[in-house]
C-alpha cells in the first residue's frame, strides 16, 4: 500500500504542475508525466521513466492479487525516479 500511496502522490503532483502551467488535460496517469516531459519544464527521459511505473500503479489498483515479490522489489528500485520527479516539481511549483 506504501508503494501505491507515493505512486498517486506522485500523479498528484503531476497534475498539479499541469494545471498550473497550463498544459492541458492528460487523458490516463502515463499521459500526466508525458506531457510534462514534452512541455520542457522537465527532464524527458525522467518523466518518460516515470510515466512506465504507472504500469506497477494500475496493477497495485486492479490486479494486486498477481503482484509478487519480484515485482514489488522492482518497483522499489525505482523509487529514485520518483524522488527525482518530486524534486523536480516543487522546483517548477515554485515558479
Amino acid at each position: 500500500m506504501l508503494l501505491f500511496s507515493i505512486l498517486n502522490a506522485v500523479i498528484d503532483l503531476g497534475e498539479e504542475i499541469i494545471k498550473a502551467k497550463g498544459l492541458g488535460l492528460p487523458i490516463t496517469y502515463r499521459e500526466i508525466f508525458l506531457i510534462i516531459g514534452n512541455s520542457g519544464l522537465m527532464d524527458k527521459k525522467l518523466c518518460k521513466r516515470v510515466a512506465e511505473l504507472m504500469y506497477f500503479r494500475n496493477l497495485l489498483a486492479h490486479e494486486y492479487y498477481s503482484f509478487d515479490k519480484n515485482k514489488i522489489f522492482s518497483l522499489y528500485q525505482r523509487l529514485y525516479l520518483m524522488e527525482g520527479f518530486i524534486r523536480e516539481a516543487k522546483r517548477i511549483l515554485k515558479e
